[in-house]
């Protein structure tokens, strides 16, 4: 099972497959990630921030990620940024190992 994770709310929800439904408390779409990913409280809208700039960046939460610049099936595993700079940083070294699609809202 991923998380299946309102942006909205704040909220993540163990599900199974795609994101097919919106989120069951407030109608915005959901954003599948990766099982490992640990949502921070709902009260903490700074790490929320974070989650949603790397998700629109098309980061899952994997734990794979890939060097800009290197040939299709290097991964590595840096860690994911704890703060927007750090974040501002990660993006511009790393891409996603598969980029996701977010949805769009309706």
């Amino acid at each position: 099972m991923n998380p299946h994770v309102c942006l909205k709310c704040r909220k993540s929800f163990k599900r199974e497959g795609t994101p097919t439904e919106a989120c069951p408390e407030c109608s915005a779409p959901l954003h599948v990630l990766h099982h490992n990913f640990s949502p921070p409280k709902a009260s903490d809208k700074t790490s929320w921030k974070l989650v949603e700039f790397l998700i629109s960046q098309g980061f899952d939460f994997s734990g794979w990620v890939k060097k800009k610049g290197t040939p299709e099936g290097i991964g590595h595993r840096p860690g994911y940024p704890r703060t927007m700079l750090e974040a501002k940083e990660f993006i511009k070294l790393w891409e996603p190992f598969q980029k996701t699609t977010p949805p769009t809202e309706s």
